[in-house]
């Protein structure tokens, strides 16, 4: 079964239209969805939406100073 997911980097829990970098992409059963290069500022919240209720997000960075 497929799912609809959407993907956020907010600066809250409700995200607005333009902090979606994934809106409503399709995932197959037992698929993945895999983002790379992706930077976050601080503060920000990644927030993700599935269609159902079978679906893990897994999220893992680094974090480095700049200066």
């Amino acid at each position: 079964t497929s799912r609809n997911i959407r993907i956020a980097l907010a600066a809250s829990g409700t995200p607005s239209n333009e902090e979606y970098i994934e809106y409503d992409t399709e995932l197959l059963g037992h698929g993945t969805l895999e983002r790379g290069g992706v930077v976050v500022d601080a503060g920000k919240n990644i927030v993700v939406y599935s269609s159902g209720t079978d679906i893990t997000a897994c999220v893992y960075g680094i974090e480095t100073a700049t200066s």
